[in-house]
């Protein structure tokens, strides 16, 4: 559970701090606002694309 919570919190603080809304993240990942609010509130885990495709949209390095 901890996992998910930290993924979530990663995931909001860097739409945040990006000043990117819910709803841009969703436009942006080709979603709707329901999974990025329950992958931030720990409530959904995400595939393995998406792990690897969140840091594009967000514009962060891949690692």
């Amino acid at each position: 559970m901890v996992e998910r919570n930290l993924l979530g919190s990663k995931i909001r603080q860097v739409r945040e701090m990006q000043k990117m809304s819910v709803q841009e993240l969703a436009d942006s990942s080709n979603t709707s606002n329901e999974p990025i609010v329950q992958l931030e509130n720990g409530a959904l885990v995400p595939p393995l694309a998406t792990h690897m495709y969140m840091p594009v949209v967000m514009n962060l390095p891949r690692y």
